[in-house]
């Protein structure tokens, strides 16, 4: 937004644009001409065309953020997708990235109340193939994690599978299952960690005030920069976009997963939909299978208070046996002593 731009309208924050222009089926980011200074732009753009997010990219011009922008002449490119040569009508851009029809750029000229161009909407439709689609990929991965609940019966494979299928529905760089016991949370599985180990040995308070948050709303949580979060009392690294997923059986919170990119701006509100969904099965799975965790261990103890038993009544009847054979002795020694004693008296 430029000084003489008018003011937005009532209600539309920067947090409420965001989720806008991420839930478009679209990569889109709109530029000032001449300079091609970024106005707004999404993170489905960033990825397509190698932006690195930043809480400062709104303003700077495309040549500092845009590999090759000048290079690749991308520019000229988009002015000539807007039609600006000709009569303003749109054109279909097909990028040397995917020359297939289910992938192109699109750019549209935006005129300010003088007539001239002052802006250049550059939008991609996100084109999938069927195979590719976030609800047949969403579908794939519940209906291997409900096999799992048949056939997979130890609950750590259980939790990495989950870790597995997760990446098929919401992409991430790192992303931890915890899980709740008497002490507070403790993380159970996790991927993408360079220190597996020490995060696996990390414990949280149950007053941590993002388990609260989450165990309250009952809601994924999105942090759009983990780093400003002053509260977040998790070691974050180099975690930017954040996404807390509340693991949840019949309202009690069992767990948390947490998604992480090295992002910012990374998970929109539609992410955060499929994360909530996917999340309500994997909880499901994980109650299962601590259940099942939980009637393996009674049932070792009472295998083994059964079989303690047993040694007792062994050790008992043992016992009795020797007593009795004393007893036998010692009648058999009083019934010898008799006659010896009156025959020598």
């Amino acid at each position: 937004m430029r000084a003489d731009d008018p003011p937005p309208p009532d209600g539309l924050n920067d947090d409420l644009l965001y989720d806008i222009l991420d839930n478009l089926p679209a990569a889109v980011l709109v530029v000032a001409l001449p300079d091609f200074r970024i106005l707004a732009v999404n993170a489905r753009a960033c990825a397509r065309l190698g932006i690195r997010l930043a809480p400062d990219l709104v303003g700077k011009p495309c040549e500092a953020v845009i590999p090759r922008f000048a290079e690749d002449g991308i520019a000229r490119s988009w002015l000539a997708a807007a039609g600006l040569d000709a009569d303003d009508s749109q054109r279909t851009l097909v990028t040397a990235e995917d020359p297939g029809a289910a992938r192109r750029w699109q750019a549209t000229a935006l005129r300010g109340a003088s007539g001239e161009v002052e802006r250049l909407l550059v939008y991609r439709i996100e084109g999938q193939s069927a195979a590719q689609r976030p609800d047949q990929q969403f579908a794939a991965s519940t209906r291997q994690i409900a096999e799992a609940l048949i056939s997979t019966i130890d609950r750590d494979q259980l939790l990495d599978l989950i870790l597995e299928q997760l990446r098929s529905v919401v992409a991430y760089d790192q992303a931890a299952i915890m899980l709740r016991d008497d002490e507070g949370y403790y993380i159970a599985a996790g991927r993408g960690f360079q220190d597996r180990e020490r995060v696996l040995s990390l414990r949280f308070s149950r007053n941590d005030p993002l388990f609260g948050e989450l165990a309250e709303r009952q809601e994924v949580i999105i942090l759009r920069d983990a780093q400003q979060e002053v509260q977040l009392k998790a070691p974050v690294g180099p975690i930017r976009g954040m996404m807390g997923v509340p693991l949840s059986v019949q309202g009690e919170m069992i767990g948390v997963l947490t998604i992480d990119s090295f992002t910012p701006n990374r998970y929109t509100m539609a992410d955060a939909a499929r994360a909530k969904a996917f999340g309500a099965y994997a909880a499901l799975a994980v109650r299962n299978a601590e259940l099942y965790r939980q009637a393996r261990e009674r049932s070792a103890r009472l295998e083994q208070a059964l079989a303690d038993l047993r040694l007792a009544q062994q050790r008992l009847v043992q016992s009795e046996r020797l007593s009795a054979i004393g007893e036998l002795g010692a009648g058999v020694a009083h019934e010898l002593n008799n006659p010896l004693t009156a025959v020598l008296g």
